[in-house]
């Protein structure tokens, strides 16, 4: 998904996360993959910031986990703007001609 967050543009795709990066991601104190989906739906500060760096991350910036800053109400915002634009791009009825 794209993320756009504070003027910036993000590529952003939970499922390309690596061990390394979920190993990270539980020693942060996100146990699992459930807790972070859970997490990130609930606005739990820990799971944003999981999903932050993660961002980060696929998009080449190497910022540690415990050093990443952020203003999370803004960043929730611009996941789930993300999320309904992704959903409205693979929704087939909206590229279907109207009867």
């Amino acid at each position: 998904m794209n993320v756009k967050y504070e003027g910036q543009e993000f590529d952003l795709d939970l499922e390309d996360m690596d061990t390394d990066q979920a190993r990270a991601m539980e020693r942060f104190g996100v146990p699992n993959l459930k807790a972070l989906e859970d997490g990130v739906a609930e606005g739990n500060l820990d799971a944003l910031t999981v999903v932050y760096w993660l961002m980060l991350q696929q998009n080449g910036d190497g910022t540690r986990i415990d050093r990443v800053k952020f203003k999370p109400i803004k960043f929730l915002r611009a996941l789930a703007k993300a999320q309904e634009d992704d959903a409205k791009d693979e929704d087939p009825k909206e590229d279907a001609p109207s009867e």
